[in-house]
């Protein structure tokens, strides 16, 4: 059983070397080209493509019309066997002015190294004895401006510095490229993302959980169903706050649908707060609640419409405070104040909605809660959306003022 394992191991290899040794006879060089054709239905022409730097390749194919092609892009793995990255058929059955057409495959993006390019005919019927010419459409992408694939799992991530855009693509409906972004302290991040308006693209924010795994904290579906003037469109996630570390950002198609081959340009903007009196996420829970001063003002923002922020002040002996809330007017805030009980339990001791319905002067509107007697202790505040309909991601400010 052994020797019979072993020996089609070695025959897999030896026609894999086959292949390869055939392909040096017939190698091109990146936008060259080479014509050839398949000597018969069952032939199968292998050439190899050496790429010097990582960067854009597409396959342009030229042949008969009526003819029916598969044009394949393989890569050697570390066992000695072709992984196949592409596979495009070429059938055009339909009138042309001429007796050939020229087609182009999606663009991959892939790194430096040996690639082999395999032509066959798609069936018997398909198969014509003409020549073909066969393209390699080659863009050298050697800096850090660019995806580096491949990038389809979160630890091969491509690391990207935050507030740098990055150019990339999607080389198929199902392609998924992962980035990384370190945080150098807490403060804000926002994906800004510009892509083809006719694209239907889902970007994730991930953050890695205390099992190492990733965790997701934010979802944003990403397309344009309006008339724009331009092929392409921006537009911006939401913004989070976020601790320092380590996070993740996945690009991928909606469906099938709204998969493009275009290329996209993704930015982390990425805001240090360390030093300034801002919420410390994550802050969900009155547990993790961002401590605050007396008279002292604190920036914070909801993330998302089911986003909660707790805050936590103390006061030493009896003194008479208020809530001070400054907000965007589009905004409904919901604003409640608890007092820390001996058995650990909150109770809840006054709820301000803060939200307008006239228009404002100004782009903000400032608003006090009534005043509380407060007496010596510790006291949680909650920030929360109203509903959906009155969630805004705008930041706002807040403040115990003592009176």
């Amino acid at each position: 059983m052994k020797n019979r394992i072993v020996c089609a191991v070695v025959c897999a290899l030896a026609l894999v070397f086959a292949a390869a040794c055939a392909a040096e006879e017939n190698g091109f060089l990146p936008n060259g080209t080479i014509t050839d054709n398949l000597e018969s239905a069952e032939d199968v022409k292998t050439y190899l493509l050496e790429l010097p730097e990582p960067g854009g390749l597409r396959l342009r194919f030229e042949y008969v019309t009526g003819a029916d092609y598969d044009v394949e892009i393989l890569r050697p793995k570390d066992d000695g066997t072709l992984k196949s990255l592409q596979k495009t058929n070429f059938d055009y059955d339909r009138d042309t002015v001429s007796g050939t057409i020229a087609e182009q495959t999606d663009k991959l993006r892939l790194p430096e190294g040996t690639y082999y390019v395999r032509v066959s005919a798609y069936n018997y019927s398909g198969y014509r004895n003409d020549d073909y010419s066969l393209t390699a459409l080659y863009d050298a992408e050697p800096g850090e401006e660019y995806e580096k694939e491949h990038n389809n799992v979160a630890r091969k991530a491509m690391a990207i510095a935050g507030n740098a855009g990055v150019t990339g693509n999607l080389a198929s409906a199902e392609d998924v490229d992962f980035y990384r972004v370190t945080m150098p302290g807490p403060g804000t991040f926002q994906a800004i993302f510009t892509f083809a308006s006719t694209g239907d693209y889902d970007l994730e924010v991930f953050r890695v959980d205390e099992s190492g795994e990733l965790s997701r904290i934010q979802y944003t579906n990403m397309c344009f169903s309006g008339n724009t003037q331009t092929g392409s469109l921006t537009r911006l996630a939401d913004k989070l706050r976020l601790p320092a570390g380590e996070y993740y950002l996945s690009v991928k198609a909606y469906n099938y649908v709204g998969y493009r081959n275009d290329d996209y340009v993704l930015c982390a903007y990425v805001e240090d707060e360390s030093g300034l009196p801002a919420e410390r996420e994550f802050n969900g829970k009155g547990a993790a609640a961002t401590g605050i001063d007396l008279n002292a003002s604190v920036v914070g923002n909801l993330s998302s419409a089911e986003d909660v922020d707790f805050y936590r002040f103390s006061i030493g002996q009896q003194e008479s405070a208020r809530v001070r809330f400054t907000y965007v007017p589009r905004g409904d805030y919901d604003v409640t104040v608890y007092e820390a009980k001996a058995d650990g339990t909150l109770s809840k001791i006054q709820y301000t909605n803060f939200c307008t319905s006239r228009e404002a002067v100004t782009d903000t509107i400032t608003g006090s809660a009534d005043g509380m007697t407060l007496g010596a202790g510790t006291y949680y505040i909650k920030v929360n959306a109203y509903n959906y309909a009155g969630y805004a991601n705008a930041d706002y400010t807040l403040a115990v003022v003592t009176d």
